[in-house]
């Protein structure tokens, strides 16, 4: 019961926070793009990971678009084995949110070698 009326306190504060603006608008807009790309990426795998893809076949959108992006980004000893990747125009911020092999978010900056693992995570993102 406690663990329950917890998880319900912190979802309200969360709603609360980005209903009055207080989580970054980039950071919601990450959450739920990125929930988008895990499902694509996950349809694509329960296809049978085919090389050629159609990525209509597994996504519409009217305020993203989404891509085929297949780089390896390399960040310390890690390396994220790119597959999907998303561009919306609700983002403030210049990039777009890729997701990993590894099924790990990660947003690459427009112009920069600058990465952010996991934003979604991040409450306020930075360049």
């Amino acid at each position: 019961m406690r663990n329950s009326i917890g998880s319900f306190v912190l979802t309200f504060l969360f709603c609360g926070l980005a209903l009055t603006g207080c989580v970054d608008s980039d950071t919601t807009e990450a959450l739920s793009t990125g929930v988008a790309l895990k499902e694509v990426y996950r349809d694509w795998v329960r296809d049978g990971r085919p090389d050629v893809v159609n990525i209509e076949k597994y996504v519409s959108s009217n305020r993203s678009t989404f891509f085929i992006y297949t780089n390896t980004i390399n960040l310390g000893a890690n390396s994220y084995h790119c597959r999907f990747a998303v561009r919306s125009r609700n983002f403030r911020r210049k990039g777009f949110l890729a997701i990993s092999d590894e099924q790990t978010l990660i947003w690459i900056w427009d112009n920069s070698n600058n990465v952010v693992i996991e934003p979604e995570k991040n409450l306020r993102f930075e360049h």
